[in-house]
């Protein structure tokens, strides 16, 4: 199990898939809301059009810098995305953190095919 400390290490760290192509870099940490554990990281991808796409936490490996996902770069490519719509507090005012919402949670969950922990 990779716990917060290990997986905030690797903020701007490479991810690569299971084949060890390059995804993109680690850019932003999701915890699970009850228990403060890190439940998904933001992934981004592309050159000019960067996007934020959401990977469970669970199945990663960590290593020489890098974080291995179970998944093919394509899969990760195409899954949910964290973008403007989620949450976060305006202008930083309040507990800022980056947050997604429950629809997206579950929309995560279910592309995944990993279970929700409520």
């Amino acid at each position: 199990m990779v716990d917060e400390n290990d997986v905030r290490s690797l903020l701007g760290h490479e991810v690569v898939d299971r084949d060890g192509k390059s995804i993109g870099y680690v850019d932003q940490i999701f915890t699970d809301n009850q228990t403060g554990e890190p439940e998904w990281i933001g992934v981004i991808t592309g050159g000019l059009r960067r996007r934020t796409h959401l990977v469970p936490v669970s199945g990663l490996e960590t290593g020489n810098g890098t974080i291995k996902v179970p998944w093919t770069k394509d899969r990760v490519k195409e899954s949910p995305q964290y973008g403007s719509g989620d949450k976060g507090s305006v202008l930083g005012l309040g507990d800022y953190r980056a947050a997604i919402s429950e629809s997206k949670e579950r929309e995560v969950h279910a592309y995944y095919g990993t279970k929700e922990n409520r």
